[in-house]
């Protein structure tokens, strides 16, 4: 149920990967960077240690492969009512202030079902990776 296209209710699952240090210091980097009213939300499919961090919300999903987990992620988002959600892996690294020209695109295109930023390489950050496309 969408609360109010002006105030959305915004969420951020991360896929976790085999290593909890890498999640944590990926939702450590991200919790910098956002503001407090959006929600941080690890999907963990390791098997091992999930790192506890006060103000993320962690879904167990241990054995899910990559799709089945950010589907599960999906569905959880929106079921609790979160208006928008950002899809990470936890080797993402974004940028300070990469959340307020999604939500503007996605206001500006409505009937989109998702939106992407410029992704860049982390091992040659002037280098770009992806820089958008359409689906129909």
């Amino acid at each position: 149920m969408r609360r109010n296209a002006d105030d959305p209710r915004i969420a951020v699952n991360v896929l976790g990967g085999p290593d909890a240090d890498a999640d944590r210091a990926c939702l450590a980097h991200l919790r910098e960077r956002l503001p407090a009213e959006v929600g941080l939300r690890l999907l963990a499919r390791a098997a091992g240690g999930v790192p506890e961090l006060p103000e993320v919300e962690v879904l167990r999903l241990p054995g899910l492969r990559s799709a089945a987990a950010h589907n599960r992620g999906l569905r959880h988002a929106f079921g609790r009512g979160d208006d928008a959600v950002v899809i990470l892996s936890s080797e993402a690294r974004p940028l300070a202030g990469f959340l307020p020209p999604l939500l503007e695109l996605a206001k500006l295109r409505p009937r989109a079902a998702l939106v992407s930023p410029k992704i860049h390489l982390a091992s040659d950050p002037g280098r770009l990776w992806y820089a958008g496309g359409e689906i129909d």
